[in-house]
C-alpha cells in the first residue's frame, strides 16, 4: 500500500503559487485520486467518500510543495467539513498561510466546482526541507 503522502501527492493534478514572500504564501491545487486509493476501502462500503485526515493532508502537501520545506501538522481549529468528495471528483484547495515565529498560520478551503466541502485554520511548523 502506498503511503498517504505518495497517494496525496499522486492525486495532486495541478497547482501553483498565487502569491509568495518569506512571510506568507497562498497556493492553490486539484486533486482527483483515483477509485483504487486505499482511504476509500472502508470509509464507507457502497459509498465511498474521501477521509477528514486525507482532505488536511492535501492541505498540508500544498503548504509544503509552495514552501519547498517539510511541514509538521501542530492544530487545526474552527475545521467545518460541509461536502463530501467521492472518487474521481475534482477537489480544489486554497492555502493561505503566514509566517509567525518557527511556524506558519493559515487558513484554507476546499471545493466542488463551487459546492464548499471543507475550511478551517491550522498551524504548521516547518521540518528540514521536502
Amino acid at each position: 500500500m502506498l503511503s498517504l503522502e505518495k497517494s496525496v501527492n499522486e492525486a495532486l493534478r495541478k497547482w501553483s503559487v498565487e502569491e509568495r514572500s518569506e512571510s506568507s504564501l497562498k497556493v492553490s491545487g486539484v486533486f482527483i485520486f483515483p477509485e483504487d486509493f486505499g482511504g476509500f476501502a472502508g470509509h464507507f462500503p457502497g459509498r465511498p467518500i474521501l477521509p477528514a485526515i486525507v482532505q488536511l493532508a492535501a492541505v498540508r502537501h500544498l503548504g509544503q510543495k509552495g514552501l519547498g520545506a517539510r511541514l509538521v501538522p501542530v492544530g487545526c481549529q474552527r475545521t467545518k467539513f460541509r461536502g463530501v468528495v467521492s472518487p474521481l471528483e475534482e477537489m480544489e484547495v486554497t492555502v493561505v498561510l503566514h509566517k509567525k515565529g518557527d511556524n506558519w498560520h493559515g487558513k484554507f478551503t476546499m471545493q466542488k466546482g463551487d459546492e464548499p466541502v471543507a475550511g478551517g485554520t491550522l498551524e504548521l511548523s516547518c521540518g528540514k526541507e521536502a
